[in-house]
């Protein structure tokens, strides 16, 4: 059995700013991507890259499969290092199949389909490193997370405008910012994880199929989540165009900003909730409930009330006057991204409750309502039919999960 090297962990509030700065930071720049390549490239390339971000969405959740959370509160060790590494081979192997057959069933151009696969590429960078960051989690040292975070948003970030600027494709910029997020990965994540957690053997492949088969339902809801919000923006492409996808990914995507930085005040939770959970200490597990809840709640307040403030002017600052006669889409794709941030933290304590199958039936119901309206909603109300197909996704997702957390506590408190 591997064993876990002692170094002092840092406190909570540590840990949370480590992790907020570094992941504010990387996704920070992931945004600018989206500024950068319209005025480089675009808004045909704009859309080409949300078209790469959307299927990448779908992608990356097989890869992950909804295992990170589980890791950091598998308490008891059920499961050895090398099997969660040895999984992670296999889900980013699975998503790679899964992106080839995605580009050719839909016959995308060569030009879209290179984007799709090599955005992936670039994606599977998280996924590899997410598992290592579960152990530095678990070990209390979410510093080497954060500096991770500041080092493949700078350098990949870099790599995608030097591409641009000297006149190199979008795929070639692309395929810039990969190499670089895994030399990354591999030179200064993978050696800090070694300080924290010794490995005995080597991956171990053929050893994770239990594992696989026990987060199987954690990756389906993971899958569906991420639907929820992908699936209007194809619906967009289809019926309106890449460009129009293009303008409405730029107005979006400031928003995403929001929806992480909720996810950042929870994600450090997942210890101490656990924790909480396990020892039935209910005032703990009550009192950080409500911590994350209220959060988002201010969160969702500031940002709605920043955007009907300032939400045009910053979007003129950002992309020019021509963006303005789009400005319309920003408040509803920021309630959009604070009930996602909303779900996803509900989503969350679900796993650490092990409460699989509901988790799943609820994402699927939300995926559905998605799904099923987006294509009405954009024919009747344009772009913005997308936003209000996400928002009654999450919004009915937030009341299910809602009301199972609640049913759920009250059982396991006082049994």
């Amino acid at each position: 059995m591997a064993k876990r090297i002692k170094q002092q962990a840092l406190a909570l509030q540590s840990n949370i700013l480590w992790n907020t700065i570094g992941s504010l930071v990387y996704l920070g720049l992931q945004w600018l991507t989206t500024v950068i390549v319209v005025y480089l490239a675009g808004y045909g390339a704009a859309g080409d890259l949300s078209l790469a971000m959307s299927a990448s969405n779908f992608l990356i959740s097989f890869s992950l499969y909804g295992m990170r959370t589980y890791q950091v509160s598998d308490q008891k060790n059920r499961y050895a290092p090398e099997i969660y590494l040895g999984s992670r081979f296999m889900t980013c192997a699975g998503a790679v199949l899964l992106g080839v057959g995605l580009v050719l069933v839909n016959g995308y151009p060569l030009r879209q389909a290179g984007c799709i696969l090599l955005y992936l590429l670039y994606r599977l960078s998280e996924a590899t490193v997410d598992v290592l960051h579960g152990f530095e989690q678990k070990a209390g040292r979410m510093d080497y997370i954060g500096i991770s975070f500041l080092l493949r948003g700078v350098l990949s970030f870099g790599a995608f405008v030097g591409v641009l600027a000297l006149g190199g494709s979008l795929n070639q910029a692309i395929l810039a910012m990969a190499v670089l997020v895994h030399a990354v990965v591999f030179l200064y994540d993978w050696p800090h994880t070694c300080h924290l957690q010794r490995f005995q053997h080597k991956p171990q492949v053929r050893g994770s199929y239990p594992l696989l088969k026990e987060c199987f339902p954690f990756m389906v809801y993971l899958f569906l989540i991420n639907g929820v919000n992908s699936v209007p923006r194809f619906a967009i492409e289809a019926q309106l165009g890449e460009e129009i996808l293009g303008y409405y990914s730029s107005v979006a995507t400031p928003a995403t900003l929001v929806q992480m930085a909720a996810t950042f005040i929870f994600s450090p939770l997942i210890v101490p909730l656990t924790e909480a959970w396990n020892g039935k200490d209910k005032k703990q597990f009550g009192t950080w409930m409500f911590v994350c809840g209220g959060a988002i709640a201010a969160i969702t307040a500031a940002a709605l009330l920043g955007g009907k403030l300032l939400g045009a002017w910053a979007l003129q600052l950002i992309f020019g006057e021509s963006i303005l006669p789009y400005a319309y889409l920003l408040q509803p794709v920021l309630l959009c991204a604070c009930l996602t941030a909303f779900s996803w933290f509900l989503c969350t304590v679900m796993v650490i409750i092990r409460k699989k199958w509901l988790l799943v039936a609820v994402c699927a119901a939300g995926f559905l309502a998605s799904w099923l309206s987006s294509s009405c909603f954009v024919r009747l109300m344009g772009e913005n039919g997308a936003s209000f197909s996400i928002i009654l996704g999450q919004g009915l997702m937030g009341i299910l999960l809602a009301g199972i957390m609640l049913i759920s506590m009250k059982k396991h408190f006082d049994r």
